[in-house]
């Protein structure tokens, strides 16, 4: 927000989209070849973009993080239907 706040708005939409990109990389590195490693952080960039867009529009994270939240709950109700724990 503060890079937004001093004008540098392309800046703070780049740069905070790539750190949410790349935290992410650490996280699922190891689990798939390299063409889907890309296409996953293309993705996660993409969102970064609409998490920026969220806050920007409330000047809060509230709104990301509860967005955030909602796709975490979906993954994990995702991994269980998969492994058969529901």
């Amino acid at each position: 927000m503060n890079l937004y706040k001093h004008g540098l708005k392309k800046t703070a939409y780049i740069f905070s989209s790539l750190l949410f990109s790349v935290y992410h990389l650490a996280i699922f590195a190891t689990w798939f070849e390299l063409q889907i490693l890309f296409l996953a952080l293309f993705g996660l960039f993409a969102v970064g973009f609409l998490f920026n867009w969220l806050n920007r529009n409330s000047n809060s994270f509230i709104n990301s993080w509860i967005v955030h939240l909602f796709a975490d709950v979906a993954i994990v109700i995702i991994g269980f239907k998969m492994f058969g724990m529901i």
